[in-house]
């Protein structure tokens, strides 16, 4: 093959799975972060919750 076919094959590749692929990356670290925040918000009503008291 030259390079000229081997990029032209390049260039047509069926890019039907990419999101799926993408998904999969991208969607533990969203979830992580969602999980992230509730625990942030929950340690800053706790030390909010003390100040208050003391």
């Amino acid at each position: 093959m030259t390079f000229i076919s081997r990029l032209r094959r390049f260039l047509r590749q069926d890019e039907s799975g990419t999101l799926m692929a993408e998904a999969v990356l991208v969607l533990p670290f969203m979830l992580w972060s969602y999980l992230a925040l509730f625990v942030y918000w929950d340690s800053y009503r706790a030390v909010n919750t003390v100040q208050k008291a003391a």
